[in-house]
């Protein structure tokens, strides 16, 4: 077992103010990036809606892919996938090629288009946080990026038992006529 691991293990529970003070703040992060974001996009270089960022953004980055793939790992509904990869094919971003394993099937594929886009809003990613963190040094931005990965991890395991506990919540309709 790693050290890290073993802290992780020995370490006591967070105290419930705690963990209401942590969840302040991520509430209120989830508020500010979502007006950040609408700012964002009235700005962006190319007119690509945010969900269709994400898209593309997966396409390049894990390569050509099936669409049932792609919305199981966006964790979307696959009409969902269907509608917006439509658009980003007829915008020029991705293409549809025959499946080397699979000649009935179909790959989503990233065009030349779709990764400059991606190459652009990684870049204006950048310069955002670069401007944001200019205060921070790097021990501080390897901390937070370690923090938030590992808030990313756990939640990504835990983020499956939300939807089985609210189908198992009672309803308080239990024994009515």
């Amino acid at each position: 077992m790693t050290d890290i691991v073993q802290a992780r293990a020995a370490a006591p529970a967070p105290s419930d103010e705690h963990v209401a003070e942590l969840a302040g703040s991520v509430t209120r992060l989830l508020h500010l990036f979502s007006r950040a974001r609408a700012r964002v996009l009235d700005s962006a270089r190319y007119d690509v809606e945010w969900s269709a960022q994400v898209l593309l953004s997966t396409l390049v980055v894990h390569g050509p892919m099936r669409a049932g793939a792609l919305a199981d790992r966006l964790q979307s509904d696959p009409s969902t996938i269907s509608r917006q990869i439509g658009a980003l094919a007829r915008e020029g971003m991705v293409e549809r090629r025959a499946d080397p394993e699979d000649g009935r099937a179909s790959l989503l594929v990233a065009t030349d288009k779709a990764r400059a886009v991606h190459g652009h809003h990684l870049e204006d990613r950048k310069t955002h946080f670069r401007a944001m963190l200019a205060d921070w040094d790097d021990h501080d931005c390897v901390q937070l990026a370690t923090l938030v990965a590992r808030f990313n991890d756990d939640f990504e395991k835990y983020k499956n038992t939300l939807a089985v506990e609210r189908w198992n919540r009672p309803t308080g309709r239990e024994g009515r006529s």
